[in-house]
């Protein structure tokens, strides 16, 4: 076998291995930092409580039991009152994509959050940080003909205001499930997608914080939220193509006198290419192990 024929032999041989092995060990994409669909019905990671209103100090520090039965993660109850349902996930992302969908239901209350970043909340509400959605089903302090809209929050910390960032409101009613994208880049521009539909572009002229800990969804009863994903990139066209990864393959357990590090993927590539290094190496013009 030739020198040249070799090569040829390498260069068609050494992509159908890297394809086979990048298929083997299912890379998942870096940008993803986490998503949750409930199809599994369960709020693994979550913490809930229940919020009472009528009470001086809301947080009750009770659990609150989440409707799951739906795949997604719905304020329990069929009445909103003054209760209201609290479900936080650890998440210290200040820049990328948040992407979720949301029923937007018409309470008493006429309204429900979602806490895309947001502090650890001690002595609520005077210290809190937060930058924050709110889904509005009537028209409140958005334009008098409006029969609802989204707004765009953020909470300053310690003087427990609430300050508009951007607002949008439709004169059509906005109840039912929406997707939602929003996204945040490091100058604190923000643009918010209502079913693909570009809605908010702002940018926050005075960032006041940037630490975060948490994702936070907050309603009284009926609203849900589902499809949660946060990405690490504020691509608004990455966040549409994204696909749930393919689960993570479970390591291989090391046995007595094992080689620390290795997997079973790990060995199949140096099987792989071993052999071909071989195949190309048996031409005695080739002198690869001289």
């Amino acid at each position: 076998m030739s020198y040249k024929r070799n090569i040829k032999k390498l260069v068609t041989v050494l992509p159908i291995l890297i394809l086979s092995t990048i298929t083997i060990i299912n890379i998942v994409s870096a940008d993803t930092v986490w998503y949750d669909n409930f199809d599994d019905k369960e709020a693994d990671g979550w913490e809930t409580e229940i919020l009472d209103w009528d009470l001086s100090d809301a947080f009750t520090g009770e659990a609150a039991e989440f409707d799951m039965s739906g795949g997604s993660l719905k304020a329990p109850g069929e009445t909103p009152g003054n209760i209201w349902y609290l479900a936080t996930y650890n998440c210290s992302q200040d820049t990328g994509t948040w992407m979720f969908d949301v029923n937007v239901v018409d309470t008493d209350w006429e309204h429900f959050y979602v806490f895309l970043m947001t502090d650890d909340w001690a002595d609520y509400p005077r210290k809190a940080y937060s930058y924050d959605l709110i889904f509005v089903t009537e028209h409140g302090d958005l334009e008098p003909d409006s029969k609802g809209g989204i707004v765009l929050f953020k909470r300053n910390g310690w003087s427990a205001v609430w300050d508009t960032i951007s607002e949008w409101s439709s004169t059509e009613e906005i109840t039912g499930m929406h997707n939602i994208i929003v996204t945040r880049d490091p100058d604190g521009v923000f643009d918010v997608y209502l079913d693909d539909e570009l809605i908010i572009h702002v940018e926050d002229e005075e960032p006041e914080f940037d630490v975060f800990s948490t994702f936070r969804f907050e309603a009284s009863s009926g609203p849900e939220i589902d499809n949660i994903v946060v990405l690490d990139t504020y691509d608004v066209e990455t966040a549409r193509a994204w696909s749930e990864p393919e689960p993570e393959p479970e390591p291989v357990e090391e046995s007595d006198g094992g080689i620390p590090g290795f997997t079973v993927y790990s060995i199949i590539v140096g099987i792989l290419l071993g052999i071909s290094l071989i195949w190309l190496g048996s031409s005695k013009k080739l002198p690869l192990f001289y």
